[in-house]
């Protein structure tokens, strides 16, 4: 994990989510490449990033790295994401 800059945080709500899911996949682009892997997310606005039709460009730049990558979006209720919150209490 890490800390956003100055201009990441102002980013909206829903780009924060998916910088989220852009970087862990940047971060360990060596792991996925070339295999199929799952992003559970809590945030649904993430496959919006997957289908949105007009983008600007730091959406389009994201889209792009990700097409590279074969993976499927899964989306689960805070709820119901046990481990991710236990983890991010731990901190």
């Amino acid at each position: 994990s890490r800390q956003l800059n100055e201009a990441e945080k102002r980013y909206g709500a829903t780009e924060q989510e998916c910088l989220g899911v852009v970087w862990a996949v940047r971060h360990f682009r060596c792991y996925l490449f070339g295999r199929h892997f799952r992003v559970i997310t809590d945030c649904n606005a993430f496959k919006w990033l997957m289908s949105v039709r007009d983008p600007n460009s730091r959406l389009a730049r994201w889209n792009f790295l990700l097409q590279e990558h074969s993976f499927e979006i899964v989306h689960r209720a805070g709820k119901l994401n046990q481990n991710a919150d236990a983890l991010s209490r731990a901190v």
